[in-house]
């Protein structure tokens, strides 16, 4: 059995991408198989509202759909349409399910892939199971969610900021990647999008490299017209601008329903409100709900049970954090997005369930500095453990150590 271990750990770390990707496949796979067999498939509103949507635009009948229904289906479309294809070919559910999975463990992998750049392949492993094993990863890419092709956009685009060299022709083909990636993105999920392009334009100015020049003008130009081609204006300008002048009413909309409002004291529609905001925000998006805090639902009941593996997590990436600098060329397009995400969260979130979930869009930043911080706290506990063994190591032979008392005396 032993041997067995060995030898399977042995190819793990020779195929570490491989490796994390089969693991997180077999466990959304399971779980999407529970979920088919004694739920129908569907534990929320969101993942039946996906199914429906999909399979009536697959028989033609959107007639009744209500007005918001179309312009959802058009804003999600990198997730609805191959949801629809699978709702006129078989069924969107349970292929749905599985579709989903697989993009969630491609997430997981990519994660896995950017952390080998600086990271030894036990620790890139560690990474990219903090994607393919936490409870709510699991969880939301088991289900038909966008989640799951959002985790894997980002991560995609976070390889793309660490292949983006080499001769012209790479350089171009890894760049033109990058914007079909933004492309998609826009298509599930605006801010993301919008986060995206930042992270991507000041991660690459700030990143290291011998052609950080090149990759910093790439970003920039990115960042200056995909959004105005896109309608979001330059920089995302007016997105940004309609976005902080409308979020009190959006976040009083999410509010509608639900059963874990998010209780804070009402803020005006501009950056200061923004600002004011944040100490009630921020917790909810990144901490809640707490240990001790009672649920309002089963799903939050679950929830505090991962602050136990989450809290930690967040400790260790914290000495990550102090070790970045080092790894900025990988590391920096990962932490702006995963920040980015949380501040957007923080500011328009009024449900803390939705909040929970969407926390998910900041785990492989997280997972990178951790498992950095990881590595780092394992290096300094080896070097200091080898210093120790220097200072204490004495000869077993008792003439010898007395001896060796007695040369010291001398001195």
């Amino acid at each position: 059995m032993k041997a067995t271990v060995t030898r399977l750990w042995g190819w793990a770390v020779t195929h570490p991408i491989l490796f994390v990707f089969l693991i997180a496949l077999v466990a959304r796979v399971v779980f999407a198989l529970g979920v088919f067999v004694f739920h129908h498939g569907a534990l929320f509103i969101d993942d039946a509202y996906f199914q429906r949507l999909a399979r009536e635009m697959a028989i033609g009948r959107t007639q009744h759909w209500a007005p918001f229904d179309r312009p959802v289906y058009y804003a999600t479309s990198t997730f609805l349409y191959p949801l629809t294809v699978l709702a006129w070919l078989i069924s969107p559910v349970l292929p749905g399910q599985l579709m989903v999975a697989t993009a969630g463990a491609g997430a997981a992998a990519l994660v896995t892939a950017i952390a080998r750049h600086f990271l030894r392949a036990t620790w890139a492993i560690a990474a990219g199971l903090v994607m393919a094993l936490l409870p709510s990863m699991v969880l939301w890419s088991s289900l038909t969610l966008k989640d799951g092709f959002v985790w894997c956009a980002l991560a995609a685009l976070g390889v793309v900021a660490c292949e983006l060299d080499g001769p012209p022709v790479r350089f171009a083909l890894v760049g033109a990647a990058g914007v079909v990636l933004l492309f998609f993105m826009d298509h599930l999920r605006d801010q993301t999008f919008v986060v995206a392009v930042w992270a991507l334009a000041v991660g690459l100015l700030v990143g290291a490299g011998r052609q950080w020049k090149q990759r910093a003008v790439y970003g920039v130009v990115v960042l200056l017209v995909l959004p105005a081609m896109l309608g979001f204006g330059v920089g995302a300008e007016r997105w940004i601008d309609d976005s902080i002048h409308g979020v009190v009413e959006r976040r009083e909309g999410n509010t509608i329903g639900a059963n874990s409002a998010i209780v804070c004291a009402k803020t005006a529609n501009d950056v200061g409100g923004l600002i004011r905001h944040l100490p009630c925000g921020f917790p909810a998006a990144v901490l809640r709900p707490y240990p001790w805090e009672s649920g309002g639902s089963l799903g939050l009941d679950l929830a505090r049970l991962e602050a136990l593996f989450w809290y930690p997590l967040l400790v260790v990436a914290a000495v990550g954090l102090t070790r970045s600098w080092s790894a900025r060329r990988w590391l920096a397009v990962p932490v702006l997005a995963s920040l980015g995400s949380i501040v957007v969260y923080s500011s328009v979130e009024g449900n803390l369930g939705t909040a929970f979930r969407h926390r998910g869009e900041a785990v492989w930043g997280v997972a990178l500095l951790a498992a950095l911080g990881g590595q780092s706290l394992a290096d300094r506990w080896t070097r200091a453990d080898a210093r120790h063994h220097q200072l204490t190591d004495e000869p077993t032979d008792d003439g010898a150590r007395a001896g060796n008392l007695l040369a010291r005396h001398a001195r």
